[in-house]
């Protein structure tokens, strides 16, 4: 059985034979390929692939360790937090940002900025994006200096609690920027932007990704 995402949503079909090497669908099917496929449905509604052809290899096409573990990631991730019964407007949004950012990959971009970019989609489509405009318990806009994973979002001076987390003022601009105006990124701090959305995603949804334990070892 093989899962895929389309621009419409989650679906899953059976591929018999496509592991074996001198499958005609063997790349059609691989993990970050973009293909046209075409399924038979039977009467019960099950997909069966009769053939597919690759369009696009969207795997890193260079040894860059960083980049396979973000296009892993992403991957986990859309597949985690989509499912066939999700939005087909929400899989666009996602479909649409996988695609971006991997092709980004191998134009040279950084591989964190494209992850941060990743998450600002998949943290919006989940509905659990934090509050970047204003202090998250009082709606403050002055004096921001903290980020509460626990409450969701930026925190000001005034509501600071031992347990928010403490940033510097490019890192807060930059984590505005991330949920606000993504494509505004630049690549400073990129790898800890990353891993803050990343665990802000994680203690929001309660979703444990084996991706991002093994992208923290790098």
């Amino acid at each position: 059985m093989v899962t895929a995402l389309s621009p419409s949503g989650v679906f899953a079909f059976s591929a018999r034979g496509v592991n074996k090497l001198n499958s005609k669908n063997l790349a059609s099917t691989n993990e970050l390929s973009l293909s046209s496929l075409t399924l038979l449905s039977s009467s019960q509604g099950k997909l069966t692939l009769k053939e597919g052809k690759l369009e696009e290899s969207l795997l890193p096409q260079n040894e860059d360790l960083d980049a396979f573990g973000i296009s892993s990631y992403m991957l986990e991730a859309a597949l985690r937090f989509l499912n066939e019964d999700s939005d087909p407007a929400d899989c666009q949004t996602v479909f649409e940002s996988i695609v971006a950012n991997l092709r980004s990959l191998n134009s040279g971009a950084s591989a964190y900025l494209a992850g941060s970019r990743f998450l600002s989609s998949l943290l919006k489509v989940s509905g659990i994006a934090p509050e970047v405009n204003r202090c998250v318990r009082c709606g403050s806009r002055k004096a921001i200096i903290a980020i509460s994973k626990t409450d969701g979002g930026f925190v000001c001076l005034n509501c600071f609690q031992a347990a928010d987390e403490r940033k510097s003022v490019p890192f807060l601009s930059n984590f505005r920027t991330a949920i606000n105006a993504p494509e505004n990124l630049g690549e400073d701090n990129a790898r800890d932007l990353f891993l803050f959305l990343a665990d802000f995603l994680a203690s929001a949804s309660g979703v444990h990704l084996k991706s991002l334990d093994t992208l923290k070892k790098f």
